[in-house]
C-alpha cells in the first residue's frame, strides 16, 4: 500500500495524516498516538510539552512510515511487539524495527535456520 499520493501541484499527501473513516474520522497517526498513550500512560505523553511537539512527532513518523512503506498491518505488528518487549515507548527507529521484526538479522537467521531444520 503506497501511503503517499501525488497531487497535481507536485506536493505529496501523506495518508497517515488524513482523516480515516474507519477510525471515526481521525488519522491513522492520531490513532497510533492514542494507542501508544494508552499502552504507556504518562510515559508517552510526557515526551510532548505542547501541541507543536505532538505535530512534529506525527509528521516525522508519518514521513518515515511512507518512506519505509509501512502498512497498517505493520503498525499492528509493531504495537504487539512493543507490548511484549518495551517497558518504555519506542523511538521511531525502534518502532520501525518492531513493525517488521523478521527483517532483523538475528531474527531472520533463526527463521531461516528453523526452516532448514524442518
Amino acid at each position: 500500500m503506497d501511503m503517499l499520493l501525488k497531487q497535481s501541484h507536485s506536493t505529496e499527501i501523506n495518508l497517515w495524516l488524513q482523516p480515516y473513516e474507519k477510525l471515526n474520522g481521525i488519522s491513522m497517526m492520531d490513532h497510533l498516538y492514542n494507542r501508544l498513550d494508552g499502552i504507556y500512560p504518562h510515559k508517552f505523553s510526557s515526551f510532548f510539552t505542547d501541541l507543536d511537539a505532538i505535530d512534529n512527532w506525527k509528521n516525522a513518523w508519518a514521513e518515515a512510515f511512507a518512506e519505509e512503506g509501512i502498512t497498517p498491518q505493520d503498525v499492528r505488528n509493531g504495537l504487539q511487539y512493543c507490548l511484549r518487549h518495551y517497558d518504555w515507548p519506542p523511538s521511531l527507529p525502534e518502532f520501525l524495527r518492531a513493525c517488521r521484526p523478521f527483517l532483523e538479522r538475528e531474527t531472520a537467521f533463526y527463521i531461516a535456520r528453523k526452516g532448514i531444520e524442518e
